[in-house]
């Protein structure tokens, strides 16, 4: 039976079959309830690649980082702690609102500002490299590659023309082609091959985004 889910996009489900394809699985030419999933996995991988790039943009140009506020904060309330009497009486003259009160609801919701400023997960810093993104693609395509496939993601090298090639990385390529056109380059094998090592010594698919 047709999975209706596919019906109002025919185009994913044959670009699907042309990335697994390219790993050694072969789909049927219409969608059904058994082979969802196949298509539901790259487009879970494009979703949580397009979001890692997005954050790791946003984080390199960010002019600020979550300690440069924290560290405001801080100077602000310590501030407004030496505020002395006469600043005061002209704060309460101007305040609509007890002024005592004020200070000592500002100065507390600013210590608590830096502590989650200081508490918040901290990016890391990225490096201004060309094309980072594609470790983190690579990893959460190893993963669905292995899922699904029961194989080991790796790489090899051709002993003749020295390129690395195997299953994943036509599978990585086809994917990058079918799933994300405006990503380029297409991961190299080399590439690859790199990333799967980072992999290994770094367990954390984002953690070299």
């Amino acid at each position: 039976m047709t999975d209706k889910a596919f019906a109002h996009d025919p185009d994913d489900w044959q670009a699907a079959r042309r990335v697994w394809s390219a790993a050694g699985v072969e789909l049927p030419d219409q969608p059904d309830h058994q082979h969802q999933s196949y298509l539901t996995h790259l487009k879970h991988v494009a979703g949580t690649f397009h979001a890692a790039k997005a954050s790791t943009e946003a984080d390199r140009t960010r002019a600020w980082s979550l300690a440069d506020v924290a560290d405001q904060c801080r100077e602000l309330s310590d501030l407004l702690g030496e505020i002395d009497d006469i600043a005061f009486a002209r704060i309460a003259g101007a305040s609509p609102v007890p002024a005592d009160q004020l200070l000592a609801d500002t100065i507390s919701h600013l210590g608590l500002l830096e502590a989650a400023l200081i508490n918040a997960e901290q990016p890391v810093v990225p490096r201004k490299k060309a094309h980072e993104h594609n470790n983190v693609l690579i990893v959460l395509l190893a993963m669905v590659y292995e899922q699904v496939t029961k194989r080991t993601p790796s790489v090899t090298t051709n002993p003749i023309t020295n390129e690395r090639e195997g299953p994943l990385v036509s599978f990585v390529q086809s994917f990058a082609t079918n799933f994300l056109p405006s990503h380029t380059p297409v991961p190299s094998g080399r590439t690859i091959q790199r990333a799967l090592k980072i992999q290994r010594d770094t367990p954390d698919p984002l953690a070299d985004a």
